[in-house]
Formats: C-alpha cells, structure tokens, sequence
C-alpha cells in the first residue's frame, strides 16, 4: 500500500513538474486538462509520465504561436507522435522529438500535419520494413536541400512540401 501511495505521489510530482516546464511557453495552459492529457498518453503509449512531459516541453515552443487551447492541443498531439515513434522502432524518445521537432520546423507543419508525416513513415515501417530510426533523420536534413533549391515559402508550397516528404 505504502508502494502505491508513493507511486502515485512521483506521478503527481511529475506531471505537475512537466506541466510547470510548459508554463515558460504555454502561459494559458489549462492545468487540468494537460495533467489529463499527459496521463492520457503516458497510458496509451506506456511510456513513463517524466518522459512524456520532457516530449511535450519540446513540443511547446514550436506551437506557442497558436496560443491557448490549440497551441496545447497541438503540442500534445505532436507529443503522441513523437512517442508513437519511440515506441515503433525501439528508437530513443529524445531522438524522436529531435527529429520530429525537425521536421515541424523546417517544414513549417502543423501538429495535424506532423501526424500525416507520421503516418506515412508507419506505412513504410509496416510495408517496406523502413527503419524509423533511419527515416527520421533523413527526412530531417533533407529539408534544408529541399527548401534550398525551391527557394521561397507560401502555404502552397509548404502543403507542397509536406505532399513531397510524405512520398520520401
């Protein structure tokens, strides 16, 4: 009994610590809704709250600019998969966000758009037998070519981009 008591006291403590790190770039997070969403996803992907809460801090700054209820809803739904990613091919969650975080930025995606990202790296991981671990990071520095050798950005041409990565 005295276990689960101290168990649910190191839980408590670390979504209360993850969501006080997403404060500094979510100032309007709803405190009781992301402690839900946080154990919410720990669950789903069994993956520890403290680790969930370091993906969700990374995810934060990228949507920040949403503010209030989206820019924590997308931040949670990056976070997914970002953990979905760890968990696909035994990669380490930290080279997931970084990838991920990536890819968000350089290609300028929204969660929604990441998630579509994801899926496609799923359907080659499940068809073809790709290496998560190796289609990360090459869809990652292939941005900088891509963006490179088009030249300028337009909401055309980033929904163009996220069509071309996904076909990566």
């Amino acid at each position: 009994v005295l276990g689960g008591v101290m168990a649910l006291g190191k839980g408590a403590t670390e979504t209360s610590s993850a969501i006080q790190g997403m404060t500094r770039f979510l100032p309007e997070i709803d405190k009781a809704k992301a402690a839900q969403q946080l154990q919410s996803l720990a669950q789903q992907t069994v993956t520890p709250i403290n680790q969930v809460g370091m993906a969700a801090q990374q995810f934060a700054p990228i949507f920040k600019h949403l503010g209030g209820q989206a820019a924590q809803d997308a931040t949670f739904t990056a976070t997914h998969a970002a953990l979905m990613a760890s968990k696909l091919d035994n990669i380490g969650l930290a080279d997931s966000y970084r990838y991920l975080t990536a890819i968000t930025q350089q290609y300028g995606l929204t969660a929604d758009g990441l998630v579509h990202v994801f899926d496609q790296v799923t359907a080659a991981h499940d068809r073809l037998g790709a290496k998560v671990a190796f289609l990360l990071p090459a869809m990652a520095k292939s941005s900088g070519a891509l963006l490179a050798a088009r030249g300028t950005t337009s909401p055309e041409q980033t929904k163009n981009d996220q069509v071309a990565l996904e076909s990566l």
